[in-house]
């Protein structure tokens, strides 16, 4: 549900990629365009990392610490980075003791809670 909101734990050690499909949902790019080709008509992925996108084009920008702003268009359409505004933060960081059992250490993981708007 648009507006909605969630919190997701994120351990240490893992990233995140913040992704669009443009022209369609999360199921209808895996179920039409898993290979993410920009052949007209079909959604297109749209992630983080330029290199990754199939028009080689940053789709995201971070307008501040806690804020992402996406173009949805493929090769960049009107540049205006206000397609989708996502806010964000990140909550406390909780620290967590793991034991490693084979050799008996202890030492020190973080997981940092992110809370996000649900877009769905």
């Amino acid at each position: 549900m648009i507006g909605s909101s969630g919190t997701y734990n994120v351990p240490s050690g893992f990233y995140i990629d913040w992704y669009l499909i443009s022209g369609g949902t999360s199921q209808d790019w895996l179920m039409n365009n898993p290979d993410n080709r920009m052949d007209g008509g079909l959604p297109v992925a749209f992630v983080s990392y330029a290199q990754a996108n199939p028009d080689g084009l940053h789709h995201n920008y971070h307008n501040s610490p806690n804020e992402i702003v996406w173009e949805d268009t493929p090769g960049g359409g009107d540049l205006d980075y206000d397609d989708l505004v996502v806010p964000f933060n990140f909550g406390g960081i909780t620290p967590n003791t793991v034991v490693e059992e084979d050799e008996g250490n202890e030492s020190q993981d973080n997981t940092a809670r992110l809370r996000i708007l649900t877009f769905l």
